[in-house]
Parts: structure tokens; sequence; C-alpha cells
């Protein structure tokens, strides 16, 4: 399942997130769902569908599943202090029940990748262009 969110195609990992949601085992929706936010092409769609289907989820899992708290894991990936915001506003109106730490680190996360872009871009993008 992990693969699927290697495809390229955008439309394909759309059409992946709605299998999921309709095919897949509840305990198994985190991993494709983490795997699309893995892919640069996939991870506003993963973000997407997991505002527009939190509440869904939240009511199948339950409230204070740590299936909850594996599918937050997938806002990781962001990179910039907009989408931190974005993440915590978010979760701020959400349904987390047992999941505020995770979601601190997510925030985490999502603000230390954003602080190294911001310090070490013009560094990395000028070695990337001499190799």
């Amino acid at each position: 399942m992990r693969a699927l969110g290697a495809i390229p195609d955008v439309t394909v990992l759309e059409e992946t997130l709605q299998w999921a949601l309709a095919e897949v085992k509840a305990q198994d929706i985190f991993i494709v769902v983490n795997s699309v936010a893995k892919n640069r092409r996939g991870k506003d769609l993963a973000w997407e569908f997991l505002q527009k289907e939190w509440e869904n989820l939240v009511e199948r899992f339950g409230k204070g599943s740590h299936l909850n708290t594996r599918m937050m894991t997938s806002c990781t990936e962001f990179s910039s202090e907009e989408k931190a915001v974005e993440v915590e506003k978010f979760f701020a109106s959400a349904t987390i029940v047992g999941a505020t730490r995770t979601l601190e680190q997510c925030l985490e996360s999502i603000r230390i990748r954003a602080s190294w872009f911001q310090r070490d871009a013009e560094e990395v993008h000028a070695w990337i262009s001499t190799v």
C-alpha cells in the first residue's frame, strides 16, 4: 500500500485516496494517506483529503483512537510557517481527543523544516546547480 503514494499522476493519487476511504480496512487507511503525503505531488492532496474527511475518519476510528494520531502525521511533510499555521488552525477546531502531543510534534516538525529551508535554501540550490 505504501507504493501507491509514489505514483506521479495527481489524478491517480486523488483516486487512491478515495479508494482507501472506500475499500481499505480502517486500520490501514493511514498507510495510504501518509504515502500520498510523502509524494511532493501528493502532499497537498493528502492534506485536503484529511481536512475534508477528518470528522468522518474520527467517527470511523473512534474518538481518541491511535489511528487518528497516525493520520495526523501526514502533515509533517510540509515545510513552511504558513502551512504550520494552517495545520494548527484546522486542528484547533477539529476533534483530536488524546492527540494533543501528536499535533505539537507535527507542528514542530513542520517548523523545523521551514527553518532549515529558510536558513539553507540558497546554499542547497547553489550546490544542486553544480551537480
